[in-house]
């Protein structure tokens, strides 16, 4: 019985399926559906944007003619305008140092009541200096161009003699601040950051009094890049059981903030020497035994030197709490040994493990044994008879008694220092001691020392991702103190200055321009994120074709001047849509004087452009051409150097590192543009300026847009000009830059797949964007397409419409054969990014990805080739901090959470409380607050993007599917998908017939949603083809001498007063500057 029934219930099963396909639904109604929705919205775009007028003007016109782009000579202008750029900051920050050092050779040193008169603008309590806000300077701050002000930090004695006299010599620089400032009005921030802590900045501000300030210029990553040299370095650490209690946590955090000290151009690795054999320090166990070889987390950390890059320091940094202890006897021979090894090593190998510079070794220890410095000394004898490896060594600890002579002998004899930090408030002014050292060499180079640049940072102050430039100031008052560094000068140049040099509108639609600095990572970049902190990226970390932008990038470092071509696609900014794929065009140069190589990328319809001819440019034409029609439509000039020497009326209120160019008004009022203005360019633009007025805007009717939910038409071009009308209820177009936006880089593309396509798209609103439209919200609905003459995107035409506009459309066009009020029949228009613009479900599904309500179909497309999946890594990404994984700042560069909890750390560090300091700061890169990282709750972090897209949209079959997730009782059953393409168009319809039997089957989701990937344990960045600065001269100096060495100690600040004081610090906030 109960087999005849299972038998009876598969038969009405097959039953109920062939039904339903012999039924009413088809694929040829599906297709007619389709194609009749085609032919509406194609009628519908037509009669708002008068494209097809616009198109057969363009066609028709004997005034166009079309010539070759060369990209070469692209790149090679885009070369020079960098150069002319920087070259003028170079020879500034030249000068700055030239007359800081002539300055404080012509000072005399002052003493008693003469140096205790003296007076400053102090810029944390500014009094008696007038501030007002200059927006051609900044509209965030006010400022003051007469004079510069000074910050001294808060552990610094501001009244100190040698303070004094620093603020004294350095007043000078006013004048050469002003002098630079004249001479190149681009000039942002000036400044000079001495050794001993002043630091003097122009123009003057306020730097106000908002919280804790822990800012000293010596601890910023300008101030050690500009007095060092590039260089390797091995820290040994002395893990020895006589290290216990606080000398251990002194040497934590000492090394610590030691990793801080290094820049890109450094490499780096730690040695920990304990009663074993020494090892490196990621090879170790928290109980002294070794992880094998085999079971590396990753081999990068085994005998060789990591490049000093914020995700290697990171990895590093994590194992300096984890992995130190103090055990057994250690022999500090051995550690030494294995760092010349190392040394050596890297040294063989050059470009991608050394610096191809100074190398040094750094000693922690709380002393040596005579019969250990008899087996250094040896080695040293044997390993370093060059003296080319400097070694450091830092007494840790306050035992009287220690064994110093034998640290002492061997640093003085191997061209280093001994330094000795007895408490933990010591670290933070002891631990840089060897930077000054190092510096020396580049007081001895040849020709002097030379200025070099920063990696990107992002200004605290509200100027956005920036460079800066910097050159060190060395004492030239007498031969005995060459080598004695007086501090840093340096510039800042904000990344707007550097991609203004980007010719916009010579590398055309989608074409961009980018430069990268010696070691492969990007100086500005579309693909780059100028909204945080970016830690050293890589050009193939922003470019989808990974593999052809590594070949690209070795090229570019090896400083060519070529070109290569490789098939890539563009990622849009909100990383939710993926271009169709594209050869592009690389052309590229070395920017000489730096360690920067520019290019431009051209996609292969890019390399062709069109020449306007015969218009006529005297006033009265100028006018007609560029004003609006009686529709009083918005007339947008891009902003391009199509008339460089027109007097533009916006700079007067744009800051100066911010690029101005003519607009329309600007263009009209200039009577002298024959002179001011490029003749190809301006042709280009009077002709599409008249074309577009006469056919376009005289057509357009703004009460029939308004009747038919439209928001807004356009038409822009790639002559330059932009014509746009909107409805009341329209947002206005707030960029000028019309060539950069998806509307028109997408159309541009698909114009060379097919003739007369429409792109249309939708703001993607998924749930997890949490951009949810309120109840009175419009969704508003792009369509563009491109008009093109020769082969060549001449303009884009497109409009603006309410999706309730779509939705109409989409169910009045379907005919009676598709029934879409069926419950099991559900229909759905999407376009190929895979997002819903009309749909019969009652849910909310318009602008979600069509893979949330229906996961399985899309897979379905996905093994139909009818979508394809594509995958990126973006290294740039912030992910939520999961609450099991400490804050990476706060584990790292906090000795509250970095160290157990000593109580004696307390006892010493907050001497600094004292003096307003706040430890969270204390390794402060200078570029994010902490604070406000904690806030957000977000840490970087690789995101796995996914993106889909369809490419296959022809005409195919009804396709039977599996039901997913079935039951036992319908494993057998199946869905009928219906696709079909709207002609001409980026849209597919889609009829999905469901089985009742399945309807309530569990759903399979795809989402656009990135997986993160947050991990307790940092990977080191693999080495990657670089090239060191070229510093020759730097690095071979000659005459340096022994150094000067000094030690000192710190008187210990009383407990209660302290712990009282520190708990008030914490519950400050921080103030974090700037640089």
């Amino acid at each position: 019985m109960a087999v005849n029934l299972t038998r009876l219930l598969a038969l009405f099963s097959v039953f109920c399926v062939l039904a339903e396909t012999a039924g009413s639904l088809r694929i040829e109604n599906v297709k007619s559906w389709a194609d009749e929705l085609g032919r509406v919205l194609s009628e519908f775009f037509n009669n708002t944007t008068q494209y097809s007028k616009i198109q057969e003007d363009y066609h028709q016109s004997s005034k166009l003619s079309t010539t070759d782009r060369n990209g070469s000579a692209i790149a090679e202008k885009m070369k020079q305008r960098l150069e002319g750029i920087l070259q003028g900051k170079i020879e500034s920050i030249r000068n700055l140092a030239s007359k800081a050092a002539e300055l404080r050779k012509n000072y005399t040193y002052k003493t008693g009541s003469e140096i205790e008169q003296t007076e400053y603008f102090n810029t944390k309590e500014l009094t008696g200096l007038p501030l007002e806000r200059d927006p051609k300077f900044s509209d965030k701050f006010a400022i003051n161009k007469s004079s510069s002000v000074v910050h001294i930090p808060t552990d610094v004695y501001s009244r100190g003699v040698k303070i004094l006299n620093t603020i004294n010599w350095t007043d000078g620089l006013n004048k050469y601040f002003k002098e630079n400032e004249q001479k190149d009005p681009s000039l942002l921030w000036q400044y000079f950051g001495s050794s001993d802590g002043v630091y003097r900045v122009y123009p003057g501000f306020d730097w106000g009094n908002s919280g804790t300030d822990v800012y000293d210029n010596r601890r910023r990553s300008w101030y050690i890049q500009g007095s060092s040299a590039p260089k390797d370095l091995i820290m040994v650490l002395d893990l020895s059981g006589s290290m216990a209690g606080q000398k251990l946590s002194i040497l934590r955090l000492a090394s610590l903030s030691l990793l801080e000290t290094l820049q890109e151009n450094d490499f780096v690795n730690i040695v920990a020497v304990y009663e074993g054999e020494p090892v490196m320090l990621c090879q170790l166990k928290k109980d002294g035994s070794r992880i094998p070889n085999d079971d590396l987390p990753t081999t990068e950390c085994s005998r060789q030197l990591l490049q000093a890059t914020a995700q290697n320091k990171k990895f590093l940094q994590q194992f300096i709490p984890q992995n130190t202890f103090a055990k057994g006897i250690a022999r500090v021979s051995t550690g030494f040994q294995l760092a010349i090894d190392v040394l050596k090593d890297s040294r063989e190998k050059q470009n991608f493990s050394s610096s191809n510079c100074t190398q040094a070794i750094v000693l922690f220890t709380d002393g040596m044994e005579d019969s250990q410095y008899e087996l250094s000394k040896d080695i040293f004898n044997k390993e370093n008879n060059d003296k080319k490896i400097h070694v450091f060594t830092y007494l840790v600890g306050s035992e009287k008694g220690a064994k110093f002579e034998p640290l002492k002998k061997i640093s003085d004899t191997n061209g280093g220092c001994l330094f000795y930090i007895q408490t933990l408030s010591d670290v933070r002014e002891k631990v840089l001691s060897y930077v000054s050292v190092l510096s020396r060499p580049l007081a001895f180079a040849k020709g002097g020392p030379d200025t070099s640049w920063t990696p990107i940072y992002l200004d605290q102050l509200g100027l956005g991702l920036m460079i800066t430039l910097v050159a060190p100031v060395f004492n030239i008052t007498s031969p005995e103190d060459k080598g004695q560094l007086l501090g840093v000068v340096g510039t800042d140049m904000p990344l707007p200055q550097l991609e203004g040099t980007v010719p916009l509108s010579e590398v055309g639609v989608n074409g961009y321009g980018f430069a990268i600095n010696n070691n492969g990572f990007v100086v500005f970049h579309p693909g780059l994120n100028k909204k945080k902190d970016p830690p050293n990226i890589a050009l193939n970390e922003v470019e989808y074709n990974q593999e052809g932008a590594k070949k690209l990038m070795r090229e570019m470092i090896d400083r060519v001047t070529g070109k290569m071509n490789f098939k890539n696609r563009l990622i849009s900014d909100d990383k939710l849509r993926l271009s169709l794929e594209d050869d592009f065009h690389f052309f590229y140069s070395p920017v000489d004087n730096t360690s920067f190589s520019a290019a431009v990328a051209i996609p292969n319809y890019g390399l062709k452009l069109l020449q306007a001819r015969g218009m006529n440019v005297d006033d009265a034409d100028v006018k007609t051409y560029l004003s609006s029609s009686e529709n009083d439509e918005d007339v947008i000039v891009a902003p391009w150097e199509i008339c460089r020497g027109t007097p533009v009326a916006a700079k007067e209120t744009t800051p100066v590192y911010k690029p101005s160019t003519a607009n329309a008004t600007d263009i009209i009022d200039d009577t002298n543009r024959n002179n001011n203005c490029d003749e190809h360019k301006l042709q280009n633009l009077l002709f599409d300026a008249n074309l577009t007025k006469e056919r376009a805007s005289k057509k357009w009717n703004a009460k029939k847009m308004e009747e038919d939910k439209i928001h807004s038409v356009f038409v822009a071009t790639h002559g330059g000009i932009m014509r746009f009308l909107k409805t009341g209820s329209a947002a206005p177009f707030t960029t000028r830059d019309f060539m950069k936006e998806q509307f028109y880089k997408e159309a541009a593309q698909y114009a060379q797949k097919e003739k007369n396509f429409i792109v249309l798209s939708i703001s993607y609103r998924g749930q997890n964007k949490g951009n949810q439209p309120a109840s009175n919200e419009s969704i508003v609905i792009n369509a563009s397409s491109a008009i093109v003459k020769d082969d060549v995107v001449a303009a884009v035409a497109g409009m603006q419409f309410d999706q309730e506009k779509m939705q109409e459309i989409f169910n009045t066009t379907a005919g009676s054969e598709v029934n879409c009020q069926d419950s099991e029949v559900y229909c759905r228009l999407i376009n190929d990014d895979g997002l819903i613009l009309a749909s019969n479900q009652k849910d909310n599904e318009v602008g979600e990805f069509f893979g949330v309500p229906e996961g399985a179909v899309l897979k379905h497309f996905l093994n139909n080739s009818q979508f394809k999946e594509f995958n990126f890594s973006n290294v740039q990404g912030e992910c939520k901090k999961p609450q099991k994984i400490v804050s990476s700042a706060r584990t790292l560069l906090n000795p509250l959470f970095a160290v157990s909890s000593y109580v004696q750390f307390w006892t010493q560090t907050v001497f600094w409380s004292l003096m307003q300091f706040n430890i969270y700061s204390f390794f402060s890169r200078g570029n994010t607050a902490l604070a406000e990282e904690e806030e957000e709750m977000k840490i970087p972090c690789t995101q796995e993007l996914k993106f889909y897209k369809g490419e296959n949209f022809t005409e195919k079959k009804e396709d039977d599917m599996v039901c997913p997730e079935s039951d036992s009782n319908c494993d057998k059953l199946t869905w009928i998908v219906y696709p079909a393409p709207v002609k001409n168009t980026n849209l597919l319809l889609v009829i999905v017939k469901k089985n009742c039997q399945c309807e309530d089957n569990e759903r399979i989701k795809v989402t656009l949603t990135p997986k993160d990937f947050v991990s307790s344990i940092t990977e080191p960045r693999l080495m990657s083809y670089r090239k060191p600065p070229e510093l020759e001269s730097l690095c071979k100096a000659k005459g340096e001498g022994k150094p000067p060495c000094a030690s000192a100690s710190l008187c210990s600040p009383h407990l209660i007063t302290l712990l009282i004081l520190l708990t008030f610090s914490l519950l400050l906030p921080t103030n974090h500057h700037g640089r």
